[in-house]
């Protein structure tokens, strides 16, 4: 369960990383050590035969760009220009059999703060078998 870090705007703490909620336009989340260096950047990805079922799904669907390529090559710049800066960055693949069930699981929406939750939660659990 993510706790509020009050001691840093934008953060929240787990047991052992700082998450970071960031509003940039690809959906990252920075999962941070406890000395806050940035262990893992956690990207929403889709595959291109999931894009319109999961924008259709999506209750904020309307704010993603029209179609699947358009969307990969803005997802694809922001994350090049954030391994080019030394960030790991962890796709974080949609399914939309299975995603409206974690959102309910997880308490939270199927929109852009659901989205991220869901990045964060998988840079998590990669972080966590490494």
């Amino acid at each position: 369960m993510l706790r509020s870090c009050p001691e840093v705007q934008g953060f929240e703490r787990t047991s052992k990383y700082l998450v970071y909620y960031p509003s940039f336009n690809f959906r990252e989340q920075m999962v941070a050590n406890q000395d806050n260096q940035i262990a893992a950047l956690g990207m929403v990805w889709y595959r291109e035969n999931d894009y319109d079922r999961l924008k259709a799904m999506f209750e904020d669907g309307d704010k993603l760009p029209g179609t699947f390529l358009r969307w990969q090559d803005q997802a694809e710049q922001g994350r090049k220009k954030l391994s080019r800066e030394g960030k790991t960055v962890i796709k974080a693949y949609i399914d939309p059999e299975t995603f409206p069930e974690w959102c309910a699981a997880n308490g939270h929406r199927v929109d852009a703060a659901g989205r991220m939750a869901f990045a964060n939660a998988e840079a998590y659990r990669v972080l966590m078998k490494m």
